[in-house]
């Protein structure tokens, strides 16, 4: 994962004016040995990330 410092879309003016950016994405596919640092990179930049899965709630949690 790459965090993208660029802010062509003016994202920063919408915090300063009170929104909040929010994002839905839909992906499938398998689970890489490098996902854990991915979100963890998220995380460390202020992204909440969120897993929605259809799976069981103990395959959800082994993920």
């Amino acid at each position: 994962a790459e965090l993208n410092t660029k802010d062509k879309f003016g994202v920063r003016d919408l915090e300063k004016s009170g929104f909040t950016l929010l994002l839905l994405a839909g992906i499938q596919d398998l689970l890489r040995p490098e996902s854990k640092e991915a979100i963890a990179m998220c995380n460390r930049a202020g992204v909440v990330v969120i897993m929605v899965t259809g799976d069981n709630s103990v395959t959800a949690r082994a993920v």
